[in-house]
Formats: C-alpha cells, sequence, structure tokens
C-alpha cells in the first residue's frame, strides 16, 4: 500500500494548493479531512492531482474516514458518504482481481444502509462482499459478513434463507475447527427461532452457545447468549427459569457502559414477573428501567420502558393510565408533539418526523388497544388512522420496504382491530380500505419492483437514495438538538422532505414506468373496485378476512356492499382443515365419499351459504390465509348425499374466479404495452412439458400426458413447443418474458423439502421462486400444469407463498395454478377443453370454469372419476379479459375454428353413440364396480 509519503501537510493561511508538498501521508490527509470536512473535494482534487499512485492512498483514507464517521462521529450519513467513494476508488483500483480493502468497504456499506433500515440497499453490497471474501478464501471476514445477512434478512423476515445459511455457517465453523464461531452461529440461531416463534427449538443452540462461549473464556458473550435464553423461556412461560437467566446476565452487565444491556434486561424481568402475576415485582423493575434510561438520555429506551409501564396499567385495568403512558411513550419519539386534550395524537407532518417510526406504529396499536378498552372508540378509530398513515410512511422510503417481519407481526393486528371498528360503525368505505391494506401491500411493491425493473438510470436512482439519506440524518439531528434549537432543524428537514417529495414526482413524470413504485399510490378504494368488477363480468366479489378472533368477508356488488360476521376464525380454519384433509390422495375421497360431503357441506354453510349469493351469479373470490387452499368449487350446497357424481358442487351453481387483492387486480387489469407476433414464423405460445414420453428428462417420473397438454395449446395458437431434454432451465429462463401465454406442464414442490426451496423442474435443474420473481413478464396467462404449483407456506399479510404468487408479482396478468398432486390424465382433458374454450373468445376465469364442468357432466366419465381431486385443483388468479388473438389471426380463422371443432365434436359423439349401441351392455349405476375397472387410473401428476 502506498501509506506513507514524505510530505507536511498546512491546514490553514496557504496559496499554492491544500498541501505544500507534492504528496501528503495517509495520515495527513485524514487528519486534513477531519480538520475541514467542509473542504473534502478541494482536499481530493490536490491529491488526485499530485500523487502518482494516489487511488492506493484514497482507497485507505476514504475507508478510514467512514470508520470515523460511523464508530466516532455517529453520523451514518458521512459514513457511508465516504465508503461509497473507498468503494469508486476500490472498482478502479482493483478491476482485475478483488482484494480485502473492497470486500472490507462493501462489507462496511451493507452494515451502515441495514443499520439505517434501508434494507433493499444494504443486500448487494454485503452479497458482494460475500463473493469477494470467498473467492480470497478470508473465512473469518466471510463469517462476519455472513453475520450482517443473517441479521438483515431476519429483519425483513426472510426467516428461511436467514436459516439456511446460518446451517451452512455451523458447517464451515466445524469444519474450521472455530469454536467461537460456531458458539456465536449457535447463538443466531437460537435467536432466529425466537424470532420466528419456535421458542423449544432455541433452547439446545443457545445452552450450547452459552458453554461454548463459556469454555472459550468469552464471559461478555456468554452473558449475551444467556440474555437470549431467558428470553426463550420468558416466551415459552417458564417464568422461574427466565428470571434466573436473566438475573444472571444483567449482574454479569453491570460495569461501564453496559446501560443499554441492563435497561433491555430490566425490562425482560419486569414483563415476565407481570406474566408470573407478580405486578408488585413487575412495577419495581420497570421503575428501575426507567430511571436508568432517563439518565442514558436515550428515546428509544425511554419510550419502550414507558410503554411497558402502559401495558402494567392494563393488566390492572387501569386503561385510562395506560393510554396516557403510551402516549408518553410516542411522544419520547416523535420531536415537537406533547399530549394534550387539543393535541390527543401527533399529526401526520409530526410523524413524518420521527426517525424510529416502526416503534411509534408498535407504540400507537398499544394507545388504540387501551382506547378501546376504556370504551373511547371514536379516539380508538383515530389513534388506528395514524397508525395507518404512519404505515404508509414506512413504506415511501424507496430504498427500504416494509419489513415482511414487522408488516406480519405488528400491522396485521391494527388492520383487524380496524376493520372490526369500522364495521361496528358501518363504515363500509374504510371497511374495505382496511381489508385491502391488510392483505394488499406486499404483493403489489413485489409487482412494482419488478416492473420498475433497472428502468430507472442509476444516477437517478443515486440521488433518491441520497436524498433520504440526508433527511434521516435530519431527524436523527432533531432528536439531538436542545429544545430551544429544534424549531429551526425542523424547518430543515420539512424542507429535505418536501424536496424528497419533489424529486419523487420529477422522477415519476420522466420516468412513467416507474411512477407508482416512487410515488405510493393508494390501495383501490371502494367505488373503483365496484366499477372494476362490472367490467370484468362479475356479480359479486367476496373479500374474506380471518382475523385472531372473528371471520368476516366483505360482499361488494353493483347492489351495495356489506361486511359479514362468518363466526370464530378457529372454526373455520377447523372446517376448511377437514376438507382438505381428503385432497392428500385421490384416495381419500374414494374411500369416503360420504365424509368428504359433509365435510364440504359444513364448510359451504360456514363460508357461502351466509351471503344468500343467487344462482348463477359470477363470483370473484380475494381468499385470505388457509382458505387460499380451498377449492370452493367443490363445496357442496345444502344437505350432501354420498353420489360424488350428482352433488350440488359450487361449480354447478357459480362461475368461480380468484384474485389476491382488488388492488394487485386492477394492476393485472390495466392495459400493458403487449405487443402481439406480428409475422406468421413468431411463436404466440410456449408450451413447455420436460417430462413428456417422447424424449424424457432424467431425476423425475414421466408425465404421459404432457404431450397431449402442448399439443391444446398448438391446436390452438401459434406455438413453440420445447419437450423433454430440450425444455431446459437456461431455455425457460430466456423464454419466459417473451411469450403471452405460457403453458408448463411438469413437477413442482410447493414447500421446502430436502434442502431445497420450493421450485418448478426442468430438463436441467429447478426454477425457484426467486428466479421468477427477478423476471419481467409481459405474459397474459401462465398455465403451471404441475402439482401444488399454487400453495405453499402461508405468511400473514402476504397470503400463500406458492409459484403462482410468483409470477404475479413478476407481471403475469393471469395464472392458472394447482391445489394439490394433478392426475396426469384427467388434467390433459380439462387443459385441452380450457384451450378451446379460450380460443372461441371466453374470458379466462370462465373457460376454466366450463371446461372443469364439461368434465364433470360428461357420460363417458365414470362416477368415481368425477370426485373433485380430478377436476377441481386448477385455479384462476388474474384479470378476467378474454386472451388475445395473435396478429393475423383473424376473426374468421377463429370462427371457423370452432365450427371445425362442433363438427368434430359431433361426429365423435355419433360415433361413441353407435359403438355403444352395438358392442356394450347398458352402463351400470354410476360409481360402479364395472365402470371403474374399464378406466384405469393413471399416475398422478407432481
Amino acid at each position: 500500500m502506498f501509506r506513507w509519503l514524505p510530505c507536511v501537510l498546512l491546514l490553514g493561511g496557504f496559496t499554492g494548493g491544500l498541501f505544500a508538498q507534492p504528496c501528503p501521508s495517509v495520515a495527513e490527509t485524514l487528519s486534513a479531512l477531519y480538520a475541514r470536512p467542509q473542504a473534502v473535494e478541494d482536499i481530493v482534487a490536490e491529491v488526485r492531482a499530485r500523487c502518482p499512485a494516489h487511488l492506493d492512498s484514497l482507497s485507505v483514507v476514504f475507508h478510514g474516514r467512514s470508520v470515523y464517521a460511523y464508530g466516532s462521529e455517529g453520523s451514518y450519513a458521512g459514513a457511508i458518504d465516504f465508503a461509497l467513494r473507498a468503494l469508486e476508488v476500490q472498482r478502479e483500483l482493483y478491476a482485475q482481481a478483488p482484494a480485502i480493502p473492497l470486500g472490507k468497504t462493501l462489507a462496511n456499506l451493507g452494515l451502515f444502509y441495514r443499520n439505517q433500515g434501508q434494507l433493499r440497499t444494504a443486500e448487494p453490497y454485503l452479497l458482494e462482499a460475500e463473493q469477494v471474501f470467498r473467492q480470497l478464501d478470508a473465512y473469518q471476514r466471510l463469517h462476519n459478513n455472513r453475520e450482517q445477512l443473517v441479521y438483515l434478512w431476519q429483519a425483513n423476515g426472510d426467516f428461511g434463507r436467514a436459516e439456511e445459511l446460518l446451517e451452512s455457517m455451523l458447517t464451515e465453523a466445524r469444519a474450521q475447527h472455530n469454536a467461537l464461531g460456531e458458539a456465536e452461529v449457535l447463538r443466531l440461531l437460537g435467536v432466529q427461532h425466537i424470532e420466528t416463534g419456535s421458542y423449544p427449538a432455541a433452547l439446545a443452540p443457545l445452552e450450547a452457545s452459552v458453554a461454548a462461549f463459556e469454555a472459550q473464556g468469552q464471559a461478555y458473550w456468554a452473558l449475551t447468549a444467556t440474555m437470549e435464553l431467558g428470553r426463550a423461556h420468558f416466551y415459552l412461560g417458564h417464568h422461574t427459569e427466565a428470571r434466573t437467566l436473566t438475573l444472571k446476565a444483567l449482574r454479569g452487565m453491570a460495569g461501564e457502559g453496559q446501560a443499554y444491556n441492563q435497561i433491555v434486561q430490566q425490562n425482560l424481568l419486569g414483563l415476565n414477573a407481570l406474566r408470573a402475576g407478580d405486578a408488585a415485582e413487575a412495577n419495581d423493575w420497570l421503575a428501575k428501567a426507567l430511571s436508568l434510561a432517563e439518565g442514558s438520555n436515550d428515546p428509544r429506551l425511554l419510550a419502550l420502558t414507558t410503554d411497558n409501564l402502559a401495558e402494567l396499567a392494563r393488566s390492572q385495568g387501569n386503561h385510562a393510565a395506560a393510554a396516557n403512558l403510551s402516549q408518553r411513550a410516542i411522544a419520547h419519539l416523535v420531536p415537537g408533539w406533547t399530549y394534550s386534550e387539543e393535541t390527543p395524537l401527533p399529526t401526520e407532518a409530526q410523524l413524518a418526523l420521527s426517525v424510529y417510526p416502526a416503534d411509534v406504529f408498535k407504540y400507537l396499536a398499544n394507545l388504540a388497544q387501551s382506547l378501546e378498552a376504556a370504551g373511547q372508540v371514536t379516539a380508538t378509530r383515530e389513534a388506528l388512522a395514524a397508525a395507518d398513515a404512519l404505515a404508509d410512511l414506512l413504506r415511501a422510503n424507496y430504498g427500504a420496504a416494509v419489513s415482511k417481519l414487522f408488516w406480519r407481526r405488528e400491522a396485521l393486528p391494527v388492520y383487524d382491530r380496524a376493520i372490526r371498528l369500522s364495521a361496528l360503525a358501518g363504515d363500509r368505505e374504510n371497511s374495505f380500505y382496511y381489508l385491502e391494506k391488510s392483505r394488499a401491500i406486499l404483493l403489489l411493491e413485489a409487482l412494482l419492483r419488478e416492473r420498475a425493473g433497472a428502468s430507472l438510470p442509476p444516477a437517478l436512482a443515486d440521488s433518491l437514495v441520497l436524498s433520504e439519506k440526508r433527511l434521516l440524518a435530519g431527524q436523527r439531528r432533531l432528536l439531538e438538538e436542545e429544545l430551544a434549537n429544534r424549531p429551526a432543524v425542523e424547518d430543515s428537514v420539512l424542507l429535505l422532505r418536501d424536496g424528497l417529495e419533489e424529486l419523487r414526482k420529477s422522477v415519476a413524470e420522466r420516468h412513467p414506468q416507474v411512477r407508482e413504485l416512487v410515488a405510493r399510490p393508494p390501495v383501490v378504494d371502494l367505488a373503483a373496485a365496484r366499477s372494476r368488477l362490472g367490467e370484468a363480468g362479475w356479480d359479486y366479489q367476496l373479500t374474506y378476512f380471518l382475523g385472531g378472533d372473528t371471520a368476516r368477508v366483505f360482499r361488494l356488488s353493483a347492489e351495495g356492499a356489506a361486511l359479514i360476521s362468518l363466526g370464530p376464525t378457529a372454526e373455520i380454519e377447523l372446517a376448511v382443515r377437514a376438507v382438505l384433509a381428503y385432497f392428500t390422495a385421490p384416495e381419500k375421497i374414494d374411500q369416503d365419499p360420504a365424509g368428504y360431503l359433509l365435510a364440504s357441506s359444513h364448510a359451504y354453510a360456514l363460508l357461502l351459504a351466509p351471503l344468500e349469493l343467487p344462482a348463477g351469479a359470477g363470483v370473484l373470490i380475494l381468499p385470505d390465509g388457509i382458505l387460499a387452499s380451498l377449492p370452493f368449487v367443490a363445496l357442496v350446497e345444502g344437505e350432501a348425499g354420498a353420489d360424488l357424481a350428482s352433488a350440488a358442487y359450487v361449480l354447478r351453481r357459480h362461475r368461480i374466479g380468484y384474485a389476491q387483492s382488488a388492488t394487485v387486480l386492477d394492476h393485472q387489469s390495466r392495459p400493458t404495452d403487449l405487443a402481439p407476433a406480428t409475422a406468421p414464423q413468431k411463436k404466440w405460445a410456449l408450451a413447455f412439458a420436460p417430462f413428456a414420453p417422447a424424449d424424457p428428462a432424467g431425476g423425475a417420473p414421466v408425465l404421459p400426458f404432457s404431450a397431449q397438454e402442448t399439443a391444446a395449446v398448438a391446436q390452438w395458437y401459434p406455438t413453440e413447443t420445447r419437450l423433454g431434454l430440450a425444455a431446459d432451465r437456461d431455455f425457460l429462463l430466456a423464454a419466459l418474458a417473451e411469450y403471452p401465454l405460457l403453458h408448463l406442464s411438469t413437477h413442482a414442490y410447493s414447500v421446502e423439502e430436502g434442502g431445497l426451496p420450493p421450485r418448478i423442474l426442468t430438463a436441467s435443474g429447478a426454477l425457484y421462486p426467486a428466479d421468477i420473481y427477478a423476471l419481467r413478464l409481459r405474459a397474459e396467462l401462465i398455465m403451471l400444469s404441475a402439482c401444488e404449483s399454487n400453495i405453499g407456506p402461508l405468511a400473514e399479510g402476504e397470503g400463500m407463498l406458492g409459484l403462482g404468487r410468483a409470477f404475479t408479482a413478476a407481471g403475469a396478468r393471469g395464472v392458472v395454478a394447482s391445489l394439490w398432486a394433478l392426475n396426469d390424465r384427467t388434467t390433459a382433458e380439462i387443459v385441452g377443453s380450457f384451450y378451446s374454450h379460450l380460443a372461441a373468445g371466453e374470458r379466462k376465469p370462465t373457460a376454466l370454469h366450463r371446461a372443469q364442468l364439461d368434465y364433470l357432466e360428461r357420460d363417458d366419465v365414470p362416477g368415481y372419476l368425477k370426485s373433485p381431486y380430478y377436476w377441481a385443483g386448477l385455479t384462476y388468479y388474474g384479470n378476467a379479459d378474454p386472451l388475445p388473438a395473435p396478429a393475423g389471426w383473424s376473426n374468421w380463422f377463429w370462427l371457423g375454428g370452432v365450427l371445425v371443432l362442433l363438427g368434430l365434436s359431433w361426429w365423435l359423439a355419433w360415433l361413441r353413440l353407435r359403438a355403444r349401441s352395438q358392442v356394450l351392455p347398458p352402463d351400470p349405476p354410476k360409481g360402479g364396480v364395472r365402470t371403474r375397472s374399464r378406466v384405469p387410473k393413471e399416475g398422478d401428476q407432481g
């Protein structure tokens, strides 16, 4: 490194430049930057002009100055600014081969952005740092950087990736015989289990971590792990163990510089005593924590302790005092606001000044709980409205999406309460608004991000991030200012916020493709949803919400709207699970048809009967929670009999379609820049079947009817067909963004299995959700003819995290996917019928409805194959438009094709009847053994 150069620094009063000699040393340059930070550009310009090896030196200078800004000045803005300068120099310096300084700067940027809450901005830096350290075989730095990735993914609720990385880190630490690294990973695994609510699983790794740290003489880290172990026992309700362990950690951290940890542990001891029923001890511990927090002058600790005192007051029935304490907690974190009767809540502008919006949101939620318990319904709704406004502010930062974990744990209970209180007040507009907010946000943001893609120029993206960074720095400064100086700082922060909003508007105007991502539009309102309903040909929209206690459905039609209570959520979920148990294998319904019909009629009575929908109505369902796994078309109306073929299925009564939310559906229904093929040689559809029997790929069973499905696509659309080994991963990834219609007939896995995440199989490898989310699709329709492609892990606030949802987020306007392991043969028949109806101009959900109904009503299908297992597995999510015709395929062509199809169908039916009359005996009763023996079952598609 070119660190020390013989130069003398002149700090002021010179005329020929900042430095008297050609090259200053690194130490001298740093001293100049510390002394005159406003002259940074001049100092750097002098170094660049006078030093032949300036890149090497500037790399060290910028890195050192960045670390100083972070560690000594507490300035994230300065730390990020100088780290970005260091990175720019290092990319040039190490263009041919990466080096440790490059990895260190990348890792630091990830750390700085993560600590600022800019999670999405932090991740690429940490991932690149991992590549650098791995290439250089720098194990310890790689380990430390991976810890930062774990913290980031945990903060963003991405626990699957975090746990996978931790398991890998544990294996590497043991292979390296790194006892300290192993102890730290075990601690992080314990924390991971606590954060995911797997409290029993947290005990073993935390106990092992404590023992390993103690064996290594790492007292501080042993106490840290002990504190986490106490937290796990607290959540498990093991009050004695939690108290013993937390006291041990508290006593061990009683020294100087441990005030933060002491206050956290005193709060935990207070809550533990409260849950154990000892209010007096709880009050003692919280009083001690409050006294220490007041001495620390840390607003977050003051707010935390004050709000825990509010919980103590609520437990004693003193709801007015609890509300007042929550208001005081909020005041600690919102500069310029103090509770009074005239100002019971901060304004939106005041909330925008807080640097701790997620904490304020939690305390607003607790305030609403206390106000409702005190009977102050109007004040409660006002507090909930303030929390909702703050949720929008949390989302407004272009550099960081709202944490998924925050949304699931903190936001959803707020919307649950808001929906319930709006319903009690007869406020349909807000009932619908809060319903949409509870389900639309995370998927909508993913959809908008993927639509925007990389289309925003890097300079503009950097300007947005820089503006947000300056605003955050101003907000932090506001909290540190004396009361007398706050007005001036507050004005500057408001100017920064106004400037950021103007920049966002300017970006949105100049780049319409990212307008909604930058401007953060509101969710669809009730009037727009009703208008969209009529345009799409639906009669009713049913928005289900499974609240903490009560399940509700918002019924919307042209005639009006109503929020209807369906009873206890637990009862609904129990009834749905009883139905779903019959779809785990094809023989389940065969072995107990009466049981299935009884279970499905019970679910119908709970979910649909109270809504009094007229026969023949088109019904759009927006499911919630476990309802996303339920085949509504297979529910049975009224008293259930034992005949699977003739049962009164919903399919026979209503045309059913699905959507993730009204807001997401609105985006899927807007006009696009889709440009169908303009030349005959340009294919319009892709039919992809890696396990077709003609040329099967290895590693998975053959799907005998895949070729039949792809032929059905090609019968109606100009199609690129890929079968067997030609249907590989690289081709699919390159092709997915090119076709308006994509048909994938393959195997899929909906949940993590064998250490692998959900995936779609191709001839050469798997396609994972991360691959799909990274796409920018132009697809009008994606058919996922694969097992369980529309189910997956259930995440509150996001819904079912299935493969179908991933394609929606990537921009698909409609997705057909499956709820269970499909039967290869019957699926092929339904798929063929579906495409024929599409080609005849039917709307997409109507075409699927007609195809399933055609199958159910066929005379040549035996009764046992009319079990819903064989025909109800496919669902359609998306807009209700017909599939556009490829350019050059005139309406006369389509009309001719339909006439040919009708003629062919008539001729085949005539031949079948003639053959029956000459050869076959009369049909046996439906479901009879003879019929079953004539039509063998085919293997299930997986």
